[in-house]
């Protein structure tokens, strides 16, 4: 009887010590589930990046990054180090995510669409202050907004509201305050944009149709000018906003030829006053250290020769400056850094800087077309380093580099596969 009780209170022993095991185990193990209020996602760790990207991976670059999920949000850091982004949760832990898409919308704000979860929900969109780097929900779902994706502009104004559009509308966000997003439709039903500019006042200049006709101007007022009522029925054109929130237009008058219109708004109507006449179609690019505008043409008469130049107008006269050129620029692409307008020529890895000084000229040349193919070439306007990825023929290796103001080039391999969705922050 003794023994059997020893026995008993033995196995009662191991039962409270297992369960005791149990419980502690249970108790410090770290919850990472759905359900563990410290996992909200509260940051998004970019203040140290240059660049975001993520990959896509080939057969050829299995070997380098086998483990890697290529949805991993990358970035280079200002080391020029390639590193994940962290997401920082409530209780300070650092995870990576899978980032379904992700674009700038501004140089405050980044949207990313992925499985978020916040304090106040889960989201598939979310917006990232690239200062503070709080993370902000989206509201409803991506099918719902799908335009913020589909949208190839993205406009803002002078109090920091975002323009998106679809085939059906111009939508504007006011995102003043982040945590209070909120969403309305800037045209009238069926206007059917397939283009569109905001000045920094809310003016919209937008093209109505696939083919880019009947140009008309929304106020804020709520009133919409369309070109016929300042041109005339057979008008069109194309143009900028300028730095005044004035729109500088060329305006094809009646067949007539193309004229060059500056054109102010009040709240009742729009005032055209012709700039420059018998130029010809000039697409104007803006100065910004000049508060000027400028345009690639030629001169002389027909039938030749034509002189390749240069016109620099400030928008309030007839005034004109020309520059020569040696010769006519090739290019297909095109963006403007702190001190250039650079112009891209990627067929032949050739880059063109223009002096926004005094309009000099310099070249860099990216690298031989045996050596190299490219794929993206990013600008800054508060920066003259200019980012790039592309691909090295001698070893089939991608590359992430950057051109600095002295037109020195680096370079670096992208071990995690080809680099896509180049977003440039710094």
């Amino acid at each position: 009887m003794e023994i059997r009780n020893i026995n008993r209170f033995k196995k009662q022993l191991c039962l409270i010590f297992a369960a005791l095991l149990i419980s502690c185990f249970t108790g410090c193990k770290k919850d990472n589930s759905s359900d563990n209020n410290n996992s909200y996602l509260v940051k998004a760790k970019i203040s140290n990046a240059n660049l975001l990207f993520n990959t896509e991976k080939t057969a050829s670059q299995q070997n380098y990054s086998s483990n890697f999920d290529p949805n991993t949000l990358l970035m280079q850091n200002k080391s020029g180090q390639i590193e994940p982004v962290y997401f920082i949760t409530e209780n300070g832990d650092s995870i990576t995510m899978n980032i379904g898409k992700f674009r700038k919308l501004s140089d405050e704000y980044l949207l990313l669409s992925g499985d978020f979860q916040l304090r106040d929900g889960y989201f598939s969109n979310v917006l990232v202050n690239t200062l503070t780097e709080n993370i902000y929900g989206f509201p409803g779902d991506y099918n719902e907004y799908y335009w913020l994706w589909e949208s190839t502009t993205v406009e803002k104004d002078k109090r920091g509201n975002l323009y998106f559009s679809d085939s059906d509308m111009i939508y504007k966000i006011n995102i003043s305050s982040p945590s209070n997003i909120t969403i309305e439709e800037y045209l009238p039903r069926n206007q059917q944009p397939s283009s569109f500019m905001i000045n920094p006042d809310g003016v919209c200049f937008y093209y109505t149709g696939n083919s880019n006709a009947n140009p008309k101007f929304k106020l804020p007022s709520g009133s919409i000018v369309p070109f016929s009522h300042l041109f005339g029925d057979d008008s069109s054109g194309s143009g900028i906003f300028g730095f005044d929130g004035s729109y500088y237009g060329n305006i094809m008058d009646s067949g007539a030829g193309f004229k060059l219109y500056r054109i102010d708004f009040d709240d009742i109507e729009p005032k055209e006053t012709l700039i420059i006449k018998d130029r010809g179609e000039l697409h104007l690019h803006k100065n910004h250290i000049k508060k000027t505008y400028f345009a690639f043409t030629t001169e002389g008469k027909y039938p030749g020769p034509y002189t390749p130049i240069i016109i620099e107008i400030d928008g309030t006269h007839d005034k004109e400056t020309i520059y020569p050129l040696t010769n006519t620029i090739a290019a297909n692409g095109s963006g403007t850094t702190a001190n250039y307008f650079v112009l891209t020529n990627t067929k032949e890895n050739m880059l063109t800087k223009i002096s926004l000084l005094d309009y000099n000229i310099s070249t860099v040349n990216l690298g031989e077309k045996s050596d190299y193919e490219f794929y993206d070439i990013k600008y800054d306007i508060n920066s003259d380093i200019i980012s790039f990825t592309g691909l090295r023929y001698r070893d089939s290796r991608n590359i992430i580099g950057s051109i600095d103001g002295n037109n020195n080039i680096s370079m670096d391999v992208v071990e995690q596969g080809k680099p896509i969705n180049l977003v440039k922050l710094n």
